[in-house]
């Protein structure tokens, strides 16, 4: 048995170095998303129309969707120009896959690479945890604008002197 039986170098060269430039497209897209997103929300607390907390909403999370589609894109792209899957259709639906974990289509890549599908998923809930994080302080923002815009009072903090 050879050393790369137990421990495959180029795929893990290879896959740490995309999932490296998938954090940072990732941490550039996240910091232009939420600079927008906290832009306009202040902007929109001043003057705001109707539907501008939901219509603030809804964009980000399209925005933030583009980004992990493009994360897709971006894998699936490397995958078919190395030439480890044969087309670039092929190379989308398998780097998709890997990338939510879901994990159809595991037997597309040769034994030698192999353990960049689970590489793959590892960029996927990296920046799928972390888009979730961003989310949370949307919709936490997005909660306090409509309260505030329909009068419901904010709840108080608690503080150990009132147990």
């Amino acid at each position: 048995m050879i050393l790369y039986d137990y421990f495959p170098m180029k795929d893990i060269f290879l896959g740490g170095g995309v999932l490296v430039v998938m954090v940072l497209f990732h941490t550039i897209g996240v910091k232009f998303i939420s600079l927008r997103y906290w832009q306009r929300y202040n902007k929109y607390r001043k003057d705001a129309f109707l539907l501008a907390p939901e219509f603030l909403l809804s964009t980000s999370v399209l925005w933030l969707m583009v980004i992990h589609l493009l994360e897709i894109v971006i894998w699936s792209s490397i995958l078919n120009g190395l030439g480890l899957v044969e087309n670039l259709r092929e190379a989308t639906f398998f780097s998709a896959n890997a990338y939510t974990t879901v994990g159809y289509g595991n037997d597309i890549l040769s034994t030698d690479w192999k353990l960049l599908g689970p590489i793959i998923a590892i960029s996927g809930l990296f920046t799928f945890g972390w888009t979730g994080s961003v989310l949370v302080n949307f919709v936490s923002a997005y909660n306090r604008f409509t309260d505030e815009r329909w009068g419901i009072p904010q709840p108080q903090s608690i503080n150990e002197s009132d147990y």
